[in-house]
C-alpha cells in the first residue's frame, strides 16, 4: 500500500509535472530536429526518479515514462496525468487531536 502524502507533497508533485510538460511542450520544436534530444531523455529519467522519490512508485510513472520517448506522444501532458493518478485519493486529512474530558456526574436533589 502506498503512504498517505501530505498536501503539500501533492501540490508540489502536481506543480513540478506541469512545469516539465509545459517545458516540453515550449522547446519541442528545438527537440523535433534532434538537437536536444538527449536532454529531453535526461529530463524525463530525472523526472520519473523525482516522482518516484516524491510520491513513492505508482504504476502511472512507467506508461508515462515510455510515452515520454516516443516521438509527437511526448507532447501529450502525460507526467501531469501520471502524478495525478498516482495522488488522487493519497493525501492524509490533518488533524489536531483533541483531549475531551467527560462532564462529571450530576445528581439531583432527593426528592421530598
Amino acid at each position: 500500500m502506498a503512504r498517505p502524502l501530505t498536501p503539500q507533497e501533492i501540490r508540489l508533485a502536481r506543480g513540478i509535472a506541469a512545469l516539465v510538460d509545459v517545458v516540453q511542450f515550449a522547446i519541442f520544436p528545438l527537440m523535433f530536429q534532434g538537437l536536444l534530444s538527449p536532454i529531453n531523455v535526461t529530463v524525463d529519467i530525472v523526472m520519473a526518479l523525482v516522482f518516484a522519490r516524491l510520491i513513492g512508485w505508482h504504476w502511472a510513472l512507467l506508461p508515462a515514462f515510455v510515452s515520454e520517448l516516443i516521438p509527437f506522444w511526448d507532447l501529450v501532458p502525460t507526467w501531469s496525468a501520471a502524478v495525478f493518478v498516482a495522488t488522487h485519493g493519497r493525501e492524509v486529512i490533518e488533524t489536531t487531536a483533541v483531549e475531551v474530558k467527560p462532564e462529571p456526574e450530576r445528581r439531583l436533589p432527593p426528592a421530598s
